[in-house]
C-alpha cells in the first residue's frame, strides 16, 4: 500500500505541474501520509518482530493500524481540495496518531522485553 501511494504522489505531483487543477500540496501529503506513514509503519513492525525473535508475520492489530493510516492519508489528501479543511486535517492527525498509538500498544512491552532466541 506505501508504494502505491508513493505511485499517486508522483501522479499528483505530475498533474499538479501541468496545471491541471491538482493543488500542488495534493502530491505531498499522498506522499508524507501515505508513502512514509505505511512504510514506516511496515518497517518499524518488521524490524520489531525480526529482532525480539518472532515470526514475521504481522499480527491483526497492525493491518488495523495500516488500515487506519491509510484512511488518515485519503482523509488528509481529501482534505487538499477543500476550501476550509480545518476539520479534515484534524480527523486526518487523529487517524495518523492512531496508527503509531496502535503500534505502541502492540510493540511497546515487546521492545522493553528481553528478545527470543532466534531459530
Amino acid at each position: 500500500l506505501a508504494f502505491v501511494w508513493l505511485l499517486l504522489a508522483l501522479l499528483l505531483k505530475g498533474a499538479a505541474e501541468l496545471g491541471s487543477g491538482v493543488p500542488e500540496a495534493a502530491w505531498l501529503h499522498a506522499f508524507t501520509v501515505g508513502a512514509l506513514g505505511l512504510m514506516m509503519l511496515a518497517l518499524m513492525t518488521r524490524v520489531a518482530l525480526r529482532h525480539t525473535g518472532r515470526a514475521l508475520e504481522a499480527p491483526r492489530s497492525m493491518q488495523v493500524a495500516a488500515l487506519v493510516m491509510f484512511s488518515a492519508a485519503s482523509v488528509r489528501l481529501a482534505a487538499t481540495f477543500q476550501p476550509q479543511p480545518q476539520a479534515l486535517v484534524a480527523l486526518a492527525a487523529v487517524l495518523w496518531a492512531l496508527a503509531f498509538v496502535i503500534y505502541l500498544l502492540r510493540f511497546g512491552a515487546v521492545l522493553l522485553s528481553a528478545s527470543r532466541p532466534r531459530r
